[in-house]
């Protein structure tokens, strides 16, 4: 089914876009300060390649977290309101709720910044001890939000 819709990267011109950098600027700001306390550089990068001024692994990582924590974030709150009527101050305090969510992972519930910090320490042993680092699958849809061990 085609909108017309399109995820444009500079100059948001309407509210999704805007709502969405907003949502991965704070995402973005969260992981660099749980990569910069694990000690790792977020000049490293496994999907993003290294560029002057940039930070991949902040980019890796977000990749990982941004559908279970910015996007459901948005479609839940697009469900109960008109996109243009989410202000960015309610989106970030919807955001931050989310992450202090618990999620099913491994087999524990844990709140989004343990499995955000979980991974971090997989990656960063993984570095360490020079074997195969394999990301975490997040969860996404609510089907696998109620799935249990």
């Amino acid at each position: 089914m085609k909108t017309g819709w399109r995820r444009t990267t500079s100059g948001e011109s309407d509210a999704l876009n805007l709502l969405l950098s907003i949502g991965y600027h704070w995402l973005a700001g969260t992981i660099r300060k749980a990569i910069s306390d694990s000690g790792l550089s977020t000049e490293i990068g496994i999907l993003h390649s290294p560029r002057m001024g940039h930070e991949p692994l902040v980019y890796d990582l977000e990749e990982l977290f941004r559908q279970p924590i910015v996007d459901r974030t948005i479609l839940a709150l697009s469900a109960r309101r008109s996109i243009d009527d989410i202000s960015p101050g309610y989106l970030l305090s919807e955001i931050t709720a989310r992450f202090a969510e618990c999620e099913w992972q491994k087999g524990n519930l844990l709140p989004w910044n343990s499995i955000l910090g979980s991974e971090i320490m997989a990656l960063r042993k993984a570095i360490i001890q020079g074997i195969a680092y394999a990301p975490t699958s997040m969860p996404w849809t609510h089907r696998s939000k109620k799935k249990r061990p």
